[in-house]
């Protein structure tokens, strides 16, 4: 079974903190918007990475 875009932002909510978040997708392909202090300083891979480590 797939995740639904509540599950994957309840994901990445548990792991970040986020000021904002946005999750739309159909079950395997996902597009999202986070904004979170943790990204501060931190290049675009970096944040990448902070993003697919709380996906697991």
């Amino acid at each position: 079974m797939f995740p639904t875009p509540e599950q994957v932002k309840s994901y990445i909510s548990e792991q970040l903190s986020c000021t904002h978040l946005e999750v739309e997708g159909d079950g395997q392909h996902f597009y999202a918007i986070i904004v979170s202090p943790e990204f501060a300083g931190k290049r675009l891979v970096q944040r990448h990475q902070l993003v697919y480590a709380a996906l697991g």
